[in-house]
């Protein structure tokens, strides 16, 4: 059995549970390989003498996350509360 026959066989058995088979194949591996590219691009960038694009990637791309992010949240808090009152 090679590497890639465990992998799959441990994420088709039952002992687990498919919240934590959604998390090892999209959570964390997405993450994983989304923030690799993100710094692979960054550093390219970097290497080229392209240090203001760079700067400017990194910022809009934070930016944009943590705006992404408060509004989901905000979007959740304001479901939670209409389930909670119905």
């Amino acid at each position: 059995m090679d590497g890639d026959d465990a992998e799959e066989h441990a994420l088709a058995t039952s002992a687990i549970s498919p919240e934590v088979r959604g998390l090892l194949t999209t959570g964390f591996c997405g993450g994983y390989t989304t923030f690799s590219t993100f710094t692979y691009e960054t550093l390219g960038l970097i290497e080229e003498g392209e240090t203001l694009r760079a700067g400017t990637y990194i910022l809009l791309s934070v930016g944009v996350a943590l705006v992404g992010a408060y509004l989901g949240f905000a979007l959740a808090r304001q479901l939670v509360a209409l389930r909670e009152g119905s």
